[in-house]
């Protein structure tokens, strides 16, 4: 999994009435399979980190 993120050139609105606000667009690519696997919008500033974990091997499979 690759993780991108860019600033998106346009202002999108938080609700119908308010303030216009720059939004975050981070890609997630699955090298493997050469798919988009998640997409996440986020509006204001992207100054969070975000952490994901694999699942853990379910029973019975192999190495």
């Amino acid at each position: 999994m690759v993780l991108d993120s860019t600033r998106l050139s346009v202002l999108l609105r938080e609700t119908v009435f308010g303030e216009a606000v720059s939004a975050m667009l981070t890609v997630g690519l699955g090298l493997c399979a050469h798919s988009l696997s998640a997409f996440r919008l986020t509006l204001g500033s992207d100054t969070s980190t975000d952490v994901m974990l694999p699942l853990p091997m379910r029973d019975g499979w192999g190495r």
